[in-house]
């Protein structure tokens, strides 16, 4: 990382850590002498404060649509009265292990949700589901109230590899990869299945629906 911290690793701080650091040093600074710019704070101390409270948070900054369902600074993907059609979203930050989790808000029961894992990023700009991702290794989970499957995508051999009771409003559903090849699913904190993967890739997080009203959060 750089000394100074950029624009997109900024976007990553949350608001109420960027507000906190932002007032610590304008306080700081009324403390100082008035008129003499040798005492003035100038904006690379605020950035490396930030710096130093960074945590490499998972946001959505990769879209099929330039509609308005990424909300709250990349942390929420929401769907309202959007109409038909595969709608997903990704974090352009990959890694080779990781772990991502998302809260279900608000969900149409009976329709999918997909939650997982893509090797390339450019999967999440198509109008395809994430089992018809067509580049890459892609891994995932889909379903929704009542049932769901951990899957791997078609590109290389789409076939079940768990099942599990889906989810709820308010449930968490976290994934965890690492370079031993596992991607590990958890539901509010309950293992629910195991995918083998690729090593040596680096891995997306991603989000996936067939556009109804919906809303996932990024926890």
């Amino acid at each position: 990382m750089s000394d100074v911290i950029n624009a997109t690793e900024l976007k990553r701080i949350d608001n109420k850590t960027v507000n906190l650091v932002n007032g610590f040093v304008h306080n700081t600074q009324k403390l100082l002498p008035i008129n003499n710019a040798y005492y003035t704070i100038p904006e690379s101390i605020n950035r490396m404060i930030l710096m130093f409270y960074f945590i490499d948070n998972n946001i959505f900054d990769v879209c099929n649509t330039n509609k308005n369902v990424i909300n709250d600074n990349g942390r929420i993907f929401r769907l309202k009265s959007f109409g038909r059609g595969y709608i997903n979203a990704g974090d352009s930050n990959g890694k080779k292990s990781g772990t991502f989790a998302i809260k279900i808000n608000d969900m149409t029961i009976g329709k999918y949700v997909y939650i997982g894992i893509t090797s390339d990023i450019s999967n999440c700009t198509k109008d395809q589901s994430m089992g018809h991702y067509r580049k890459g290794n892609t891994y995932f989970v889909y379903g929704s109230k009542g049932w769901g499957y951990g899957k791997t995508s078609r590109t290389i051999g789409y076939k079940d590899c768990f099942a599990f009771k889906g989810w709820n409003k308010g449930d968490i559903t976290k994934m965890v990869w690492n370079e031993k090849g596992e991607l590990i699913y958890f539901i509010n904190d309950k293992q629910i299945g195991t995918i083998n993967i690729q090593t040596g890739l680096t891995y997306h997080p991603c989000v996936g629906r067939i556009a109804d009203d919906m809303e996932l959060e990024i926890v």
